[in-house]
Protein backbone atom coordinates (compact mmCIF):
# COMPACT_ATOMS: atom_id res chain seq x y z
CA UNK A 1 0.00 0.00 0.00
CA UNK A 2 2.86 2.36 0.83
CA UNK A 3 4.34 1.77 -2.65
CA UNK A 4 1.03 2.61 -4.38
CA UNK A 5 0.69 5.77 -2.28
CA UNK A 6 4.27 6.81 -3.15
CA UNK A 7 3.63 6.16 -6.85
CA UNK A 8 0.44 8.23 -6.65
CA UNK A 9 2.35 11.13 -5.10
CA UNK A 10 5.01 10.90 -7.80
CA UNK A 11 2.39 11.01 -10.57
CA UNK A 12 0.57 13.93 -8.96
CA UNK A 13 3.82 15.83 -8.49
CA UNK A 14 4.83 15.20 -12.12
CA UNK A 15 1.44 16.34 -13.39
CA UNK A 16 1.65 19.58 -11.41
CA UNK A 17 5.24 20.15 -12.54
CA UNK A 18 4.35 19.59 -16.18
CA UNK A 19 1.37 21.96 -15.94
CA UNK A 20 3.51 24.74 -14.44
CA UNK A 21 6.29 24.31 -17.00
CA UNK A 22 3.93 24.24 -19.97
CA UNK A 23 1.92 27.16 -18.68
CA UNK A 24 5.12 29.19 -18.68
CA UNK A 25 6.07 28.00 -22.18
CA UNK A 26 2.66 28.19 -23.82
CA UNK A 27 1.17 31.13 -21.94
CA UNK A 28 -2.20 29.46 -21.44
CA UNK A 29 -4.56 31.61 -19.42
CA UNK A 30 -7.36 29.40 -18.23
CA UNK A 31 -8.75 32.03 -15.88
CA UNK A 32 -9.55 34.39 -18.76
CA UNK A 33 -13.23 34.10 -19.69
CA UNK A 34 -13.88 32.96 -23.23
CA UNK A 35 -15.51 35.37 -25.66
CA UNK A 36 -19.17 34.63 -26.34
CA UNK A 37 -19.75 32.48 -29.40
CA UNK A 38 -21.86 34.17 -32.07
CA UNK A 39 -23.00 32.22 -35.12
CA UNK A 40 -21.59 33.69 -38.32
CA UNK A 41 -22.98 33.82 -41.80
CA UNK A 42 -20.84 32.13 -44.46
CA UNK A 43 -19.79 35.52 -45.90
CA UNK A 44 -18.59 36.63 -42.44
CA UNK A 45 -16.55 33.47 -41.93
CA UNK A 46 -14.43 34.18 -45.00
CA UNK A 47 -13.47 37.67 -43.83
CA UNK A 48 -12.33 36.75 -40.32
CA UNK A 49 -8.66 37.32 -39.50
CA UNK A 50 -6.51 34.30 -38.73
CA UNK A 51 -6.60 33.24 -35.08
CA UNK A 52 -3.62 34.33 -33.00
CA UNK A 53 -0.66 31.97 -32.96
CA UNK A 54 -0.59 30.26 -29.56
CA UNK A 55 3.12 29.58 -29.98
CA UNK A 56 4.18 33.24 -29.71
CA UNK A 57 5.28 32.76 -26.09
CA UNK A 58 7.47 29.73 -26.80
CA UNK A 59 11.20 30.55 -26.82
CA UNK A 60 12.79 30.26 -30.26
CA UNK A 61 16.31 29.64 -31.48
CA UNK A 62 18.03 32.05 -33.86
CA UNK A 63 16.93 29.68 -36.66
CA UNK A 64 13.29 30.10 -35.54
CA UNK A 65 12.90 26.61 -34.06
CA UNK A 66 10.77 26.21 -30.93
CA UNK A 67 12.96 25.45 -27.91
CA UNK A 68 11.14 22.88 -25.80
CA UNK A 69 11.78 20.64 -22.82
CA UNK A 70 11.06 16.92 -22.55
CA UNK A 71 8.16 17.73 -20.23
CA UNK A 72 6.56 19.99 -22.87
CA UNK A 73 6.30 17.06 -25.26
CA UNK A 74 5.09 14.65 -22.57
CA UNK A 75 2.37 17.04 -21.49
CA UNK A 76 1.27 17.69 -25.08
CA UNK A 77 1.05 13.93 -25.68
CA UNK A 78 -1.59 13.81 -22.94
CA UNK A 79 -3.43 17.03 -23.81
CA UNK A 80 -4.93 16.99 -27.31
CA UNK A 81 -5.51 20.77 -27.21
CA UNK A 82 -1.73 21.40 -27.07
CA UNK A 83 -0.67 19.02 -29.85
CA UNK A 84 -1.53 21.34 -32.78
CA UNK A 85 0.83 23.96 -31.31
CA UNK A 86 3.75 21.51 -31.51
CA UNK A 87 2.98 18.71 -33.97
CA UNK A 88 4.74 19.02 -37.31
CA UNK A 89 6.77 22.01 -36.11
CA UNK A 90 10.57 22.11 -36.00
CA UNK A 91 11.81 22.01 -32.42
CA UNK A 92 15.07 21.99 -30.50
CA UNK A 93 15.32 19.88 -27.38
CA UNK A 94 18.31 19.15 -25.13
CA UNK A 95 18.80 16.14 -22.92
CA UNK A 96 20.86 13.07 -22.20
CA UNK A 97 21.28 10.27 -24.73
CA UNK A 98 19.83 6.94 -23.62
CA UNK A 99 20.40 4.15 -26.15
CA UNK A 100 17.68 1.52 -26.33
CA UNK A 101 17.90 -1.87 -28.01
CA UNK A 102 14.25 -2.83 -27.47
CA UNK A 103 12.26 -2.99 -30.72
CA UNK A 104 15.09 -1.08 -32.36
CA UNK A 105 16.73 -3.35 -34.96
CA UNK A 106 18.39 -0.50 -36.89
CA UNK A 107 19.66 1.27 -33.78
CA UNK A 108 18.24 4.58 -34.99
CA UNK A 109 15.76 5.08 -32.14
CA UNK A 110 16.89 6.41 -28.78
CA UNK A 111 15.56 8.20 -25.73
CA UNK A 112 16.27 11.82 -24.87
CA UNK A 113 16.03 12.17 -21.10
CA UNK A 114 16.03 14.79 -18.38
CA UNK A 115 15.80 14.28 -14.63
CA UNK A 116 12.80 15.74 -12.81
CA UNK A 117 12.85 16.84 -9.20
CA UNK A 118 9.57 15.55 -7.78
CA UNK A 119 8.13 15.45 -4.27
CA UNK A 120 9.40 11.90 -3.85
CA UNK A 121 12.84 12.33 -5.38
CA UNK A 122 14.52 12.43 -8.74
CA UNK A 123 12.77 10.71 -11.65
CA UNK A 124 13.77 10.42 -15.32
CA UNK A 125 11.45 11.74 -18.03
CA UNK A 126 12.16 10.96 -21.67
CA UNK A 127 10.83 11.11 -25.23
CA UNK A 128 11.66 8.96 -28.23
CA UNK A 129 13.91 10.32 -30.95
CA UNK A 130 14.19 8.71 -34.37
CA UNK A 131 17.34 9.52 -36.30
CA UNK A 132 18.31 8.25 -39.79
CA UNK A 133 21.56 6.85 -38.35
CA UNK A 134 22.61 5.46 -34.99
CA UNK A 135 23.58 8.43 -32.78
CA UNK A 136 27.21 8.95 -31.92
CA UNK A 137 28.12 9.59 -28.33
CA UNK A 138 28.30 7.77 -25.07
CA UNK A 139 25.23 6.85 -23.09
CA UNK A 140 24.10 9.74 -20.86
CA UNK A 141 26.10 12.30 -22.85
CA UNK A 142 24.35 15.63 -23.45
CA UNK A 143 22.95 16.23 -26.93
CA UNK A 144 20.75 18.72 -28.73
CA UNK A 145 18.21 17.36 -31.18
CA UNK A 146 16.64 19.45 -33.94
CA UNK A 147 13.69 17.81 -35.61
CA UNK A 148 9.97 17.59 -36.13
CA UNK A 149 7.66 16.82 -33.22
CA UNK A 150 5.16 14.06 -33.88
CA UNK A 151 2.74 12.08 -31.77
CA UNK A 152 2.08 8.42 -32.44
CA UNK A 153 0.01 5.73 -30.77
CA UNK A 154 1.92 2.66 -29.63
CA UNK A 155 0.48 0.00 -27.37
CA UNK A 156 -2.65 2.10 -26.85
CA UNK A 157 -0.68 5.12 -25.55
CA UNK A 158 0.07 8.40 -27.29
CA UNK A 159 3.82 8.97 -27.38
CA UNK A 160 5.84 12.04 -28.29
CA UNK A 161 8.42 11.25 -30.97
CA UNK A 162 10.99 13.66 -32.41
CA UNK A 163 11.97 12.89 -36.02
CA UNK A 164 15.53 14.21 -35.90
CA UNK A 165 17.13 16.13 -38.72
CA UNK A 166 20.21 17.02 -36.65
CA UNK A 167 21.79 15.57 -33.50
CA UNK A 168 24.85 17.19 -31.97
CA UNK A 169 26.84 16.96 -28.75
CA UNK A 170 26.48 19.92 -26.39
CA UNK A 171 27.68 20.95 -22.97
CA UNK A 172 25.30 20.24 -20.09
CA UNK A 173 22.89 23.11 -19.38
CA UNK A 174 23.33 25.24 -16.26
CA UNK A 175 20.39 23.41 -14.69
CA UNK A 176 20.72 19.74 -15.59
CA UNK A 177 17.40 18.84 -13.94
CA UNK A 178 13.91 20.21 -14.47
CA UNK A 179 12.01 21.50 -11.45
Amino acid sequence: MKRIFTLGLACAGLAILCAVILESHFGRHHDTPAAPQVPLQSSQQQSLPAPPDDTDDIPRSKEGNMILEVTDLLYAAQDASLRPDIEGKTIEITGQLMLDGTDNPNGNRFKLARMLDTQVGWRPAWVWVENPVKPAGAAMSWIKVVGTAEFSTEGGRILAVVKASKVEAVDPPKETALY
